[in-house]
């Protein structure tokens, strides 16, 4: 009989820290404060506080662009002419996930500190 129960309790337990990793990765952004990203190398920092109106951002990468669409405190890929469109599907960034454009090296993300700067690349 308790050699039936651990599987039940493993499960159990892996369920709770699939949950609470959930909560943690989704939770929301504690500031307003965007950096537009390549390659590591911060391209914009961007506080979404400051725009009232709907105003886009181009970023080249070579040849290719992608077109970055702030509104109403939010931001999101509009527009890529990448092949597989998977930045743009992502819609508005609303949580600690960034949105990521793997083809031109471009990562949209929260930042904690409007002040910080990048403090570190892991490749």
């Amino acid at each position: 009989m308790k050699n039936i129960k651990i599987p039940y309790i493993i499960g159990a337990v892996i369920l709770i820290a699939g949950i609470i990793s959930s909560a943690v990765v989704m939770r929301q952004p504690d500031s307003n404060t965007v950096v537009i990203s390549r390659d590591g190398d911060i391209l914009y920092k961007i506080n979404l506080n400051n725009y009232d109106k709907a105003e886009t951002i181009e970023v080249s990468y070579g040849d290719e662009k992608n077109t970055v669409l702030i509104e109403n405190g939010t931001i999101c890929i509009s527009y890529a002419d990448c092949p597989d469109q998977t930045c743009v599907k992502m819609g508005r960034l609303r949580s600690s996930a960034p949105i990521v454009c793997l083809p031109h090296h471009l990562v949209i993300q929260y930042t904690n500190d409007s002040n910080a700067s990048l403090d570190g690349t892991v490749y």
